[in-house]
This record gives C-alpha cells, structure tokens and sequence, in this order.
C-alpha cells in the first residue's frame, strides 16, 4: 500500500512467499533507514521504482534487498550502485533484460549477487572483480549473456558458488579463476563453446543442474 512510506522508521519488511501483484511501491522510497526488504516469490510486475536510488537515507541503509521469483522487468538501473551498504542483491527469475551494469561495482560490501533466471544480454562486466567480499555468484539461466569469463574474477577469494550454466559464455576459464575455485561450488555448461577444467558441476544437454 502507499501508506507504507509513512512507516518511515521500518527496518525489516517481509513480504516473501504471498500472492502480492501490482507495481513495487514508489513510497518505499520515503523509508528512512531500511535494512532488509523481503518481496520474493510473489507476482509484482513492473520496474524497479525510481524513487528508491533517489532518497539517500535509502541507499545508503538498505544491506538485503530480496526480490527473487516475480515477473519484475525493464533493466537493471545503473543507480542500483548507489545502494553501497548492500550485502545481498537477489533479482533473480524475473524477466529483467539488458546489460548487467558495470556499476555494480560500487556494490563493495555485497556478498550475494544474483541475477539467474532473467533475460540480460551482452557481457560480464569486468569492473565487478573488485567485489572482493563476493561470496556467492548467480548469472545462470540467461541465454543471452555472452563472452567470457573476465579474469578479473580471479580476485573473488572468498567465493563460495560461482554459477554460469545456461549461458551463452564462451572460452577457457583461466587458471587465475581455478585457483580460487578450488574445493568450491562452480557450475557452467562444459562444452565446445565454454571449457571449464575446475568446475565442480558440469551442465550438458540441457541439463537442470543448478544445485540448490
């Protein structure tokens, strides 16, 4: 509802697991020192409203917005870098389109970056190998990301899952990148097109193996 900006003071909304439809809540904007929203597995639709990068009480508060399992689209907005206190950025299975921004990499504090499951097109950015507090990984499920694997991943040492299947990367992954992944969860499409000596799960076929 719109009355939930005047709830200027809320820390922690969850919202997860409801049949919530309709547009994100532009008010939402108006919180004053937000720390986790919770809106996954839902049916919102829409873009992500302008009106939450604009507040810098906002940005500079939030650490876990969850917006996973709804059918929010458009792109991902350059301005989700301004959010610098997140720990976890979850978009995933929605039907966001376009380029993942490099801005991203002002995220210096996330530890969980998900965006499987969308529609994201062009390549992995290689500014995003300065989040070096990246703990868990997820671009898997878009079929229309391209390129390779940047070896600026390389500096991810505290990565634990690393997901790359149903993709359309291509090329060897480096050395660099196996050394840090080593005992780790890391799951691409072992093919022609993309080889992947360290990968602790191989998808071939089509195969469904996103490990959970």
């Amino acid at each position: 509802p719109c009355a939930i900006g005047e709830a200027t003071n809320l820390g922690r909304l969850n919202l997860r697991g409801n049949s919530f439809t309709g547009s994100i809540p532009t008010e939402l904007g108006l919180l004053a020192s937000p720390h986790s929203l919770w809106f996954d597995q839902n049916q919102f639709t829409g873009s992500l409203p302008d009106s939450l990068f604009a507040n810098l009480n906002f940005t500079n508060s939030i650490k876990n917005l969850v917006l996973d399992h709804n059918s929010l689209a458009g792109t991902i907005s350059t301005f989700v870098g301004n959010m610098v206190q997140l720990k976890s950025l979850n978009l995933g299975a929605n039907n966001f389109e376009g380029i993942i921004p490099s801005e991203l990499s002002q995220l210096v504090k996330i530890e969980t970056l998900k965006m499987n499951e969308n529609n994201l097109s062009s390549t992995l950015p290689p500014e995003l190998g300065t989040l070096t507090n990246l703990g868990n990984f997820d671009v898997s499920k878009n079929p229309l990301l391209t390129g390779t694997v940047p070896e600026e991943y390389a500096n991810w040492v505290d990565i634990e899952e690393f997901y790359l299947q149903g993709t359309s990367l291509e090329g060897e992954i480096g050395d660099s990148i196996c050394q840090i992944m080593d005992d780790r969860i890391f799951v691409a499409d072992c093919s022609e097109e993309i080889d992947c000596p360290c990968c602790s799960t191989c998808c071939t076929d089509g195969e469904d193996c996103h490990l959970e």
